[in-house]
């Protein structure tokens, strides 16, 4: 059963842009806009603050006020899939693959999968963080998130920066094609695609991402970008 959270933002907005994501934000409370169209899969990621859940859960932050009947979040466990959807037919609300109410905890760091029976556009509300934020990546596969409501380049987030020889980040293009992009570490370093070109990936507000660990698990701050 699904639900998605429509708060109403503060303040005088600043909008950006940005593909299907619509981003606006404010010194201190903002608002992220994401559309997913109808009976397709997007990766989302959450970078604003829950402005009273200190561990939001898809209520908090999706909400439940006209999300469409039937909608879904995947989480990647490492393994599988894990499934919360939203039903508007009392008990209304979000429910696990079990029936049980949901109460998966949603960060910043980490990403998922939100599937809808119709064109939906979610508005994604909150405080605008305004502190470093510590990232872990495992081993293997899973879906990150930068951390923060700001367009900012691979090279120049953290993220970027402490990549292990191999590792890969894939992002979704327009027509719903993975787009590889892998660092190495001989001369040049940095990111590259397929076709050896050097990534010019941005990071946008409101999109996560598959992020592949060659090494061992690894942690570091990703910082600010911005100045409140």
């Amino acid at each position: 059963m699904k639900r998605i959270l429509s708060i109403l933002a503060v303040v005088a907005l600043v909008a950006m842009t940005v593909q299907a994501v619509e981003v606006k934000s404010e010194n201190v409370a903002g608002v992220i806009n994401v559309s997913v169209e109808a009976a397709k899969y997007k990766l989302v990621g959450v970078t604003l603050d829950d402005m009273d859940a200190l561990n939001p859960t898809l209520a908090d932050v999706l909400g439940t006020d006209g999300v469409p009947d039937g909608t879904v979040v995947y989480f990647y466990t490492g393994s599988g899939y894990e499934g919360h959807t939203y039903y508007a037919d009392e008990p209304s609300g979000w429910f696990t693959d079990d029936d049980e109410l949901s109460s998966a905890v949603v960060d910043r760091v980490t990403g998922f999968w939100v599937y809808c029976p119709q064109n939906y556009t979610f508005s994604l509300t909150g405080e605008v963080p305004d502190y470093d934020t510590p990232v872990i990546l495992d081993n293997g596969y899973q879906i990150a998130n930068y951390p923060f409501p700001a367009a900012k380049g691979l090279a120049d987030t953290a993220i970027g920066q402490n990549a292990a020889d191999g590792d890969v980040i894939y992002v979704l293009d327009s027509e719903g094609n993975y787009v590889g992009q892998t660092y190495y570490v001989d001369e040049p370093a940095g990111w590259f695609l397929d076709d050896d070109s050097e990534s010019d990936l941005v990071f946008n507000p409101g999109d996560s991402f598959w992020y592949y660990r060659v090494g061992t698990s690894t942690s570091y701050d990703e910082t600010v970008p911005y100045t409140l």
